[in-house]
């Protein structure tokens, strides 16, 4: 078996979210196949599964782990449109922002890529909602027993890293938005390329 990255949209220094794994080792006259894929995630979940393993990462503190900075993290007021906001995801390549209740205010939600998902050419009015108005059609939960998909998940900068771990494997998330635990002011957001990044070192 071999491995090999597969291209990432953008530029080449972009990182790698998916590695196939090629079956190369049939007879010669086999086509070459990709028997798996292995992505970031489920890295992420070995990692949570064997963190004990990973004394120094497990106890790191997401502060040490991360730059914390309001101005890194990418937010929309929950006012603004919901077209407004993935056009600032595509202007800065980003797949995931913050919605505040006011501009560079407190997080209340975010938005990502995958609230597109099962979007209707009937249902692309709903771009011109505010975003607090589109995210509850999106999460609208099927029967008023089921409650909505879309949770907003949080940590704070004195939270250890494993915690992230946690929430980046059991909740099967791609984005934890760090918030000062006073204001509620988003301060960076952790995705499992992070995560892969600081237990790498």
């Amino acid at each position: 078996m071999h491995w090999a990255f597969t291209r990432s949209e953008g530029d080449d220094s972009s990182p790698q979210h998916r590695v196939a794994v090629w079956d190369l080792e049939g007879p010669d006259d086999a086509p070459v196949r990709v028997v798996s894929v292995i992505s970031q995630s489920d890295i992420v979940r070995f990692l949570h599964r064997h963190q004990l393993e990973l004394p120094h990462a497990a106890t790191l503190p997401v502060r040490a782990a991360l730059p914390l900075a309001p101005d890194a993290v990418l937010s929309v007021a929950e006012s603004s449109s919901a077209l407004a906001a993935f056009r600032l995801m595509k202007q800065h390549g980003r797949s995931a922002l913050g919605v505040t209740a006011t501009p560079g205010g407190r997080l209340v939600a975010c938005i990502t890529t995958s609230d597109l998902r099962g979007l209707r050419v009937q249902d692309f009015g709903r771009l011109a909602l505010p975003l607090s108005a589109f995210l509850a059609a999106v999460h609208a939960p099927p029967t008023p027993t089921v409650p909505s998909a879309s949770r907003l998940l949080t940590t704070t900068g004195s939270d250890p890293l494993a915690a992230v771990l946690a929430t980046l494997a059991d909740e099967r998330v791609h984005h934890v938005f760090v918030v000062d635990a006073m204001t509620g002011i988003a301060q960076a957001m952790i995705t499992p390329f992070d995560v892969l990044r600081v237990v790498s070192v």
